[in-house]
């Protein structure tokens, strides 16, 4: 997956991000189906 979050100096924020991805990931994913459901025919493959 694409994520741009800026790297977190430390480990403790980076534990909190990691959940934060795992949630976000759900969402990324039900998000990108949806699209794809829509928008199937037209080709918007590169723009995320």
């Amino acid at each position: 997956m694409l994520y741009r979050k800026p790297v977190p100096q430390n480990h403790g924020e980076f534990h909190l991000i990691a959940q934060e991805i795992k949630k976000d990931d759900l969402i990324f994913v039900i998000l990108i189906a949806k699209r794809r459901g829509e928008q199937d025919r037209g080709g918007e493959r590169g723009m995320l």
